[in-house]
């Protein structure tokens, strides 16, 4: 088998072969998960079988080419990164990862041992248990190559049987993952030395197999936990997972694979809760109170991990392929029908433009959908669980009664994590009853648990507070965090930055509280928002928000119940608490000392303020506002910089008055800059600014435009052709994907036509094969405009610009283009994408091409006389027999 696979991978036709399907499934899979929220149910179950054993395919040739691929291939790490990217993104599903036979998971994990030594220069090392009864038979060892071979021992020489065979090469593929499980679990994040593409992707591809039944327990067990003969599937033992080292490697193997079925959480539940139900006796030593309290905290750190994955999308327990759900606190904006849906449009080629692009280049440039964005205090951190990870909306949307929810609006984002849970069969309920009963009894006065465990008991509840389903949750959280924070020390500002959160989010969520409550939820987030100690402020302008989603858009008296008529004006209080606290560190003087955190969400309050309550700001903040854009992106904090962006373009949407002007100046000043991560989010808040504040005006009453209004908005286009021409190209890709559907949008072709035609054939235009996709769509809207005579004469008149100032192949392909682009055959249109990638070539295929494109012009020419001079003028251009132009005359 090695021999075949050596002498298949030596042939450089089957090298070149494979390589050229590798990207194609990268790329097919890869457009699945977007277009999908259930690839494995698009996937052809025909294909898959065949689709795996490629994924298999492409790490035989990563071994192969970490083993001798340096000296017989060249390009070989570009080579081994594009088969990695491959196989990752097969076996990252478990619908092909669950096809792999044990002999096809041994290639794979034999492959990622061989990287492990290439990436440390040590050999990987197995866990050995002397009492596994294959074990006994045979030796398994690692080769200094890397390579996993199975000798028989001198007791078993005579011992032929296939079957046995089969049993080693099972129990080695699973010592083996469990092996890499380790090695991950030591290994920093970065290696010095190593791309991080080898390391990223070994802790991918390992996160996928050790998902596949046959080497599960292996993956999810820590070896010092496994019995001398394991049973398919042990439970793991409960003595074992007092140690806290145990515990703590279970946590990692959790958090690492998830779960793959009903029965695996339930498992893992119960023997976390067999950790958690530990406790002391009254006659215990200190230093066994200690170890056991250590060991409850770590149990509840595990619990609250494995029920946060239950907020894992689409698939709930599957960490590679899902990402943790988020409901932002901004709710869709109903934009105008006039120009709405074009901008949606337009913002959309943008976004996925820049993804195709991130395909194919490293860029920090990050956009987002016009509505699917997140709130702007995640942008540095989206990936993980934090505070603000769901909306209140979508909170009190969880707490509704079945009668409630027909008569009210319903947060989508809950509707989608219930039906996703609903068919992974979890009783949520019964796990979240259980711990809140058991938090209640370890917080009683009376119960001394430790400040560590207290502290991972409120940082639990916080964070499984986004899964409560009853009020009566929220009024517990409240009355228990209101109660810890008059009576826990001031002192422990760890502590308390968790129960501001946790007070606030509970106080949004209820419906009606009393006025004694009401007040002290008020002073606790005034105090805290006063705090010294920085993660605090952090997280009472956290729970400020929580409050202001809830109370900005309702009155007073919805808020409190009718017991005292003197109830304090909370939505007022609450905007002068952010009123005050903006004045006091907006903006922020240096970014020294501050984290991103700190710094993003103090623009979240500001914006959210901007947007909805305006009238509560100082005046000067707008202005500092925009000045804060232009340093942020001077200075390089790109997140910070987008993150403004994001919030000044739903701003624009919105229609707050007095931003769209100095926002729209702003947009075109940070467009022109070098930088595409600045330029690129730019071009998106300019198409905002553009669609929200002069489209009507361009689409005027019975056709009539201000003169002065279409040299404003003709100034704007003109900008983003001058960024074609000077843009990086990553800019170019971007702004030429808008910019054909602007045009169409704001002007009729006649308007635009000299000027789009006039920056492709300019002798300083550097870009002419993404400004062809513009060329095509501005033609094709003058074809639709009636313009196709005016059109027709253009071309005929123009052609010698092509065939005597340009090079042959350059003309070969601009005439190619230009004939295709005003043709109105719908199968020579669809050519265009292909012709547009063979910029300056000159084969057979591309004369080809040409001829067919210029006989389909020249039988759509009417006119007798521009017919004689399409002739003449390739006539004169046909200085030899063999010119492409003289191939044209002859096919006409």
């Amino acid at each position: 088998y090695a021999d075949r696979l050596n002498e298949l991978f030596s042939d450089i036709q089957f090298l070149e072969t494979l390589f050229r399907l590798v990207p194609a499934v990268t790329s097919y899979l890869l457009s699945l998960t977007e277009m999908s929220s259930s690839v494995q149910a698009t996937i052809p179950s025909e294909a898959k079988d065949d689709l795996a054993r490629f994924g298999v395919l492409c790490m035989e040739v990563v071994q192969w080419l970490v083993m001798c691929g340096g000296s017989r291939c060249r390009g070989w790490p570009s080579l081994l990164h594009l088969a990695l990217e491959s196989a990752g993104s097969v076996l990252r599903l478990d619908s092909l990862s669950g096809q792999l036979s044990v002999s096809q998971l041994g290639s794979v994990t034999s492959a990622l041992a061989s990287l492990v030594h290439l990436a440390t220069g040590n050999n990987l090392s197995l866990p050995r248990h002397p009492g596994d009864s294959v074990n006994e038979l045979l030796t398994v060892r690692i080769q200094d190559d890397s390579n996993i071979s199975i000798s028989k021992s001198p007791e078993s020489e005579d011992e032929g049987d296939i079957t046995e065979q089969e049993a080693v090469v099972s129990l080695h593929t699973r010592y083996q993952v469990a092996g890499l499980v380790c090695w991950l679990e030591k290994s920093p994040e970065l290696l010095a030395n190593v791309p991080q593409f080898i390391f990223q992707s070994i802790r991918d591809i390992v996160k996928s197999i050790g998902r596949c039944s046959l080497v599960l327990w292996y993956s999810c067990s820590p070896p010092d936990t496994w019995p001398t003969s394991p049973p398919s599937q042990p439970p793991l033992p409960t003595p074992l997972l007092q140690d806290i080292d145990m515990l703590r490697q279970v946590i990692f193997r959790t958090s690492l694979f998830g779960w793959t079925s009903r029965t695996q959480f339930e498992e893992t539940w119960m023997s976390l809760l067999t950790v958690l139900s530990a406790s002391p006796s009254p006659d215990s030593e200190q230093d066994e109170v200690q170890a056991i309290m250590q060991g409850n905290s770590v149990a509840v750190q595990a619990i609250t991990s494995l029920l946060v994955q239950t907020l894992l999308l689409p698939t709930p327990g599957h960490p590679n392929t899902g990402c943790l759900l988020h409901s932002s606190r901004d709710k869709t904006l109903v934009l105008p029908s006039q120009w709405g849906p074009k901008l949606e449009g337009v913002v959309d080629k943008l976004y996925w433009k820049l993804k195709e692009c991130q395909r194919m280049t490293r860029t920090s440039v990050r956009i987002c959908h016009l509505h699917h964005r997140s709130n702007i205090d995640r942008l540095h951190n989206s990936c993980r669980y934090g505070y603000g990870q769901v909306s209140v909306d979508f909170l009190k949307t969880a707490v509704m009664s079945v009668e409630e929810r027909a008569t009210s609006t319903v947060n989508p984002d809950y509707l989608e994590h219930q039906k996703r849970i609903s068919e992974s069969g979890l009783d949520l309920q019964s796990c979240l009853q259980f711990l809140l009963d058991l938090y209640s009894q370890w917080t009683q006065p009376k119960v001394n648990v430790t400040l560590s465990l207290l502290l991972e008991i409120v940082r639990s509840t916080v964070t499984i507070s986004d899964l409560f389903s009853e009020r009566s949750h929220f009024a517990w959280l409240l009355d228990l965090c209101l109660e810890l924070s008059n009576n826990h020390p001031p002192e422990d500002e760890i502590l308390h930055q968790y129960l501001v959160v946790a007070v606030c989010k509970a106080a949004a969520v209820l419906p009606a509280l009393e006025t004694e409550v009401c007040e002290r939820v008020l002073r606790l987030v005034e105090s805290s928002l006063k705090c010294v100690f920085l993660p605090t402020r952090v997280a009472a302008v956290h729970g400020l928000l929580y409050l202001l989603e809830s109370f900005i858009h309702i009155k007073e008296e919805e808020l409190v119940s009718e017991v005292s008529s003197k109830t304090p004006d909370t939505r007022q209080r609450l905007l002068q608490m952010a009123r005050e606290h903006i004045g006091k560190h907006f903006p922020p003087e240096s970014s020294a000392g501050q984290s991103e955190e700190s710094q993003l969400v103090l623009y979240s309050l500001v914006l959210y303020i901007m947007e909805h309550s305006p009238q509560d700001l100082p005046p000067e903040v707008q202005s500092q506002l925009l000045q804060l854009v232009i340093s942020t992106s001077s200075s390089r904090q790109i997140v910070l910089y987008q993150a403004l962006m994001q919030g000044l373009c739903r701003l624009v949407m919105a229609g707050v008055s007095g931003v769209w002007e100095p926002v729209t100046r702003l947009a075109m000043d940070r467009l022109g800059q070098s930088d595409p991560a600045v330029s690129v989010v730019a071009l998106k808040l300019l198409l905002t600014c553009m669609y929200s504040g002069e489209y009507s005006k361009m689409r005027g009453e019975e056709g009539i435009v201000d003169p002065e209004q279409m040299v404003a908005t003709i100034e704007k286009t003109s900008a983003l052709f001058d960024r074609v021409k000077k843009g990086s190209p990553l800019e170019v890709e971007c702004v030429c994907a808008v910019l054909p559907y602007l045009l169409a949008d704001f002007f009729p072709a006649s308007e635009v036509l000299t000027k789009a035609i006039g920056e492709f054939l300019s002798p300083h235009q550097p870009h002419h094969r993404p400004l062809s996709a513009v060329i095509f769509q501005v033609l094709s809207q003058a074809c639709r405009e009636d313009q196709l005579p005016l059109l027709q004469a253009w071309l005929v008149m123009s052609l010698h610009i092509f065939t005597q100032t340009l090079p042959v192949a350059m003309a070969t392909w601009c005439l190619s283009c230009f004939f295709i682009s005003a043709s109105t055959n719908p199968w020579l249109r669809a050519v265009f994408p292909h012709v547009q990638s063979r910029m300056g070539k000159c084969t057979y295929e591309d004369r080809k091409l040409l001829c067919i494109a210029a006989s389909d012009f020249y039988r759509q020419l009417t006119d007798v006389q521009q017919k004689e001079t399409f002739v003449k003028t390739f006539k004169e251009a046909a200085s030899t027999p063999r010119s492409p132009f003289a191939d044209v005359i002859a096919s006409l």
